[in-house]
């Protein structure tokens, strides 16, 4: 091998830390008896749902918080069925920040979901609500500095990060995150320093290899003649070497896999495969820890290849379901297309938690043994268009440190006869809504679970974690 200078040592180290394959797959370079590390994926989906057919039956009948099914008739949630022990449902969510300061809806619902924040008459965050942004970024703050990107903002369907309409994630102070919609361009971001292949990856990995040898020797030799008090540091700096020459000798574990083909991603008659891809390669992400946190949006205001849903689900679906919903055990007019609509993004997720389980890491575990996602909704039930009784589900393994496998079931049903301008009175008052449970304990209840031990998250008039979750 020639022989190379410091410079020409450094530069090669400088180019591996910045190489997601090289130096940061960390999946691959984990020693066995090492725990992996916790990862974040939030999802989200527009325009409510059909509260009876999204929650669980009890398998005798009645409410039970372990006894109980997805797998009934017309049941949204039914694909997920067989990762129940891996679900916990939360029934009778309420954006209560939002009511208490009267801004509620779509705007409000979709901006507070991931924030925790009150909004303004203008729809942006009240600003002391806002100060860590959405708790994607806040996680990623703290636990993404030993990744290459700290998080993903990724999405199908129209674009999002452009207006409070579609914007899930933001930065602190309430900076909207742009999501990145074209699989080709989210491969380029997690891969474009990988393209090495064949004898250029085997001499590259040398080099690197070497790189870090030098700088141990070299630490080692300073260390040798340091004094005791600064040999801290150094030991510091060892532990970092050594955690990079791991890696290098695990090169090859985590696969690039196949760049997509360009497709036209905008098109909603490309979006299953967009979808797909977009999955895939966020699981890929995290596999190879080229990341640890990541949101994805469903942005479909149509599905133009399933029957009967190729129609502006917004428009002709939600503002036409009426102000209450049917007792009916059976699906009622429009409530048929809403429930496919949302029955086909449960297939998606349970393709995606499939993905996560396939994947072992180093101690044996799975990916989504390791893995908490929390899958979000704007609206309560549709026709209303209130941030009342919201859909939520946590799914993934948590490394048991949440409840998973659970039904909570955090409040009575909602009168449905209100207006979402006007819910806290004709709902029942703000007695009405003490009765439910605020999306804020459960984002402090995920916060605490990755050791971060923040007693609220976005309105501080709302503290501590949901009853029960935390394992």
């Amino acid at each position: 091998m020639k022989k190379l200078s410091r410079r020409n040592l450094l530069r090669h180290m400088a180019a591996g830390s910045s190489a997601p394959l090289w130096l940061n797959s960390f999946a691959s370079k984990a020693n066995a008896s090492e725990k992996p590390p916790m990862r974040l994926i939030t999802l989200y989906n527009p325009f409510g749902t059909i509260n009876r057919f999204w929650r669980p039956k009890g398998l005798a009948g009645s409410y039970s918080r372990t006894a109980w099914t997805l797998d009934y008739d017309h049941s949204i949630l039914a694909p997920l069925e067989g990762f129940k022990d891996k679900i916990t449902v939360l029934d009778g969510i309420d954006y209560k920040a939002c009511y208490s300061n009267s801004r509620t809806g779509h705007e409000a619902g979709i901006a507070s979901s991931l924030t925790g924040a009150r909004m303004e008459t203008t729809f942006t965050h009240k600003a002391e609500d806002i100060a860590k942004g959405s708790i994607d970024q806040y996680v990623a703050s703290i636990i993404g500095s030993n990744t290459p990107i700290r998080s993903l903002s990724l999405a199908a369907g129209f674009a999002g990060g452009t207006s409070v309409y579609d914007t899930t994630s933001y930065a602190p102070g309430g900076i909207k995150i742009p999501t990145i919609n074209d699989p080709v361009s989210l491969y380029n971001q997690l891969f474009s320093n990988t393209s090495e292949s064949g004898s250029e990856l085997s001499t590259a990995s040398k080099i690197r290899q070497s790189a870090v040898d030098f700088a141990l020797r070299d630490i080692n030799a300073i260390k040798a003649k340091s004094p005791a008090n600064k040999r801290e540091i150094l030991d510091v700096n060892l532990d970092s070497l050594r955690n990079i020459e791991n890696s290098f000798k695990n090169i090859g574990v985590c696969s690039l896999g196949q760049k997509p083909s360009t497709l036209p991603y905008l098109d909603l008659a490309n979006a299953d495969q967009v979808i797909d891809l977009q999955l895939d390669l966020l699981v890929q992400a995290l596999s190879c820890q080229i990341t640890n946190v990541a949101s994805f949006s469903f942005n479909l205001n149509r599905i133009p290849f399933i029957d009967g849903l190729n129609i502006d689900i917004h428009n002709d679906v939600t503002h036409m379901l009426g102000t209450k919903e049917s007792t009916s055990s059976t699906p009622q007019g429009l409530e048929w297309k809403m429930i496919a609509y949302h029955n086909y993004l449960a297939q998606k997720v349970e393709r995606l938690m499939s993905a996560l389980a396939a994947r072992t890491e180093a101690d044996g575990s799975t990916l989504l043994d390791n893995t908490v996602i929390l899958w979000v909704n704007e609206l309560g039930y549709s026709g209303i268009h209130g941030n009342m009784n919201v859909p939520w589900l946590l799914l993934g393994g948590a490394q048991g440190r949440l409840d998973m496998g659970s039904w909570y079931k955090l409040s009575q049903d909602h009168n449905y006869d209100c207006t979402y301008f006007f819910a806290q009175e004709k709902c029942g008052g703000s007695d009405k809504l003490a009765l439910h449970a605020p999306h804020n304990n459960v984002l402090v209840s995920i916060l605490n679970a990755f050791g971060i031990n923040d007693d609220h998250f976005g309105y501080s008039g709302i503290t501590g974690q949901l009853a029960g979750l935390n394992s």
